[in-house]
């Protein structure tokens, strides 16, 4: 029994103004008190477990739910990739002829922006003669929509002959 209760019945047993059918009646009331006072506090228990229990499992939830939108953002990013990728491919196996390769490096460009790739000063691309000794560097520049095609000699400078060979 609780200890505050337990109190007031010894001073109701010691009382010499009430019956015995009085002090009976007052220490079976206090008896039920006790008992509804330990039900609620076992309720209140199971209560404050059974919001632990359901705080772990919605932590878990929403960490298991994060790991998942991370794993398909990265699937997107991916398929976003690919499908830019496949539109380059598109351009660069419809050329005819070799200033075609200005358009495929626009479609570069595009597709990086569209990627949200920052700062991209222009693309470019090298065909390179080695027979001759230089390379066709075709270049497109988006900021000002500015192509050039320029003839480059690569046996003729160490800095130009590290770039043919790498």
């Amino acid at each position: 029994m609780d200890s505050k209760l337990q109190v007031i019945a010894d001073n109701i047993q010691q009382a010499t103004g009430l019956s015995g059918a009085e002090k009976e009646l007052l220490l079976r009331t206090i008896k039920e008190a006790d008992k509804a006072q330990g039900l609620s506090k076992f309720k209140l228990e199971r209560l404050e477990h059974d919001k632990h229990t359901l705080s772990v499992m919605l932590e878990e939830s929403i960490e298991d739910l994060q790991k998942k939108s991370a794993a398909i953002e990265e699937q997107n990013r991916e398929l976003e990739i690919e499908a830019a990728l496949e539109r380059v491919r598109a351009v660069a196996l419809s050329m005819m002829k070799p200033e075609d390769m200005l358009e495929v490096c626009k479609v570069i460009s595009t597709q990086l922006e569209f990627l949200k790739v920052k700062d991209i000063r222009n693309v470019q691309t090298a065909i390179f003669y080695e027979a001759k000794g230089m390379y066709m560097n075709y270049e497109f520049y988006a900021r000002h929509g500015k192509e050039l095609i320029t003839e480059v000699e690569y046996t003729n400078h160490p800095v130009a002959e590290n770039f043919a060979e790498q």
